[in-house]
């Protein structure tokens, strides 16, 4: 098979030039540049020059027939190894402009801010309070899935802003974002009151160090995905909703389409046009009315705070960080709750974890089967069910049980 060195002056690649991307892309490139490199072998080509390479890779892509993102890794494999040849497979670039032309992207699902919070708060009886408060942060920062992810408590920043408290992501501090460069999101409490307390929370109950959501893009996707089933949702979420969301509910509300484009760090119109779609986000409102599901999210969204109390996302960080005792894991949550006592705004702790789960679970479930008239019960009735269920599990447990602390707390302010 022919050898990399002997079609590139330079004997050994330098080690420094594979620190330009992640070792995930460098091994797609590694895997596109080997099957170009079997195929120049059996064709007993050699090229030389950039203009030799750009014809090899045409012959390429027409004898194999490789579909558009595997060509567009070898190109881009070619352009990695060769340093020289960047921006000199005019052939080959332009076939890929043809090929985008033809194959058109998908648009993607919006998933609004009400809808987001109907499904965090469906995760979080489900004991993944985590998962929960990534969709409603990410459809209030606008963030990419890898972005949203790879966040700690170091990387986000309290300050007061002209619009308020504010919380500043900073995204790429340690790996380097998609636009080669750290990059910034904010999250203001007057707008998005949710994701700035779930942020306040999050940053309390997580150790310095620590991911804020320790699950993979895999499972993220999975989850959403396995709940819109499971609600019998017909759209197609996916970890790119909320960002889409973002995008496209700002736009329908007026909002300068250069601001939305600047805050949510899209570089060129095209690829921000791929996330903004109103008329789609439109259709899947009228899509949860239909399922019955316009109660429940009203629900939701008056009394999110119920489902994330602060044992809530400390047991969620239990849950999905491996501890190598359980005493261990016991003296991380005290610590947690301890810190999360000194954070401004507080969330609300008045409940504990079996208490949402035994009763907050439940009053979701009614809340659903009352839109889809298998049961009645109104808002009102729920709310006193959730304070009922939640009481008779502090006399269980020999606390107390005045209707103050069934109530849900409202934001401090700042």
């Amino acid at each position: 098979m022919t050898q990399l060195s002997k079609l590139c002056c330079t004997r050994r690649f330098d080690p420094d030039l594979e620190r330009r991307v992640k070792p995930a892309t460098l091994s797609i490139y590694k895997k596109a540049l080997a099957k170009l490199l079997l195929f120049l072998d059996e064709c007993h080509l050699r090229p030389e020059g950039a203009e030799s390479w750009d014809e090899a890779l045409i012959c390429y892509k027409q004898s194999r027939a490789i579909s558009r993102g595997n060509f567009t890794f070898a190109v881009a494999a070619v352009e990695f190894f060769f340093p020289r040849f960047k921006r000199q497979m005019i052939v080959s670039r332009a076939v890929l402009e043809g090929m985008q032309v033809s194959k058109p992207s998908v648009h993607k699902v919006p998933m609004t801010k009400k809808p987001a919070i109907l499904y965090a708060c469906h995760f979080s009886s489900d004991g993944e309070a985590r998962l929960g408060a990534a969709l409603i942060i990410q459809t209030a920062s606008g963030t990419r899935p890898s972005e949203i992810l790879r966040l700690k408590p170091e990387n986000v920043l309290f300050h007061e802003t002209l619009r308020g408290p504010a919380a500043t992501l900073r995204l790429g501090a340690m790996v380097s974002t998609k636009a080669r460069r750290e990059q910034t999101a904010p999250v203001y409490f007057s707008e998005d009151p949710e994701a700035y307390e779930l942020l306040c929370s999050l940053c309390a109950t997580t150790p310095i160090g620590s991911l804020l959501f320790p699950f993979s893009y895999a499972y993220y996707n999975r989850r959403i995905q396995q709940l819109s089933k499971q609600l019998k949702v017909g759209v197609l979420f996916s970890g790119h909703s909320p960002r889409a969301g973002f995008a496209s509910e700002r736009i329908a509300r007026g909002e300068d389409r250069g601001e939305v484009q600047t805050r949510g760090r899209w570089l060129t119109t095209s690829s921000f046009q791929i996330y903004v779609d109103i008329t789609l986000a439109a259709q899947v409102d009228t899509e949860f009315k239909l399922r019955g599901l316009q109660q429940a999210t009203d629900h939701c969204v008056a009394h999110w705070q119920t489902y994330f109390p602060a044992v809530a996302l400390v047991h969620a960080a239990v849950r999905t960080r491996p501890f190598t005792s359980s005493a261990q894991a016991v003296r991380h949550t005290r610590t947690s709750t301890r810190r999360l006592s000194s954070t401004r705004p507080a969330a609300q702790a008045d409940y504990t974890v079996p208490e949402v789960s035994a009763a907050g679970t439940a009053i979701f479930r009614d809340h659903a089967a009352a839109s889809q008239g298998t049961s009645q019960i109104s808002g009102a009735q729920a709310s006193q069910r959730f304070s009922a269920a939640s009481g008779g599990h502090r006399a269980a447990a020999g606390q107390p049980t005045s209707a103050a602390k069934s109530r849900v707390r409202p934001p401090r302010k700042a």
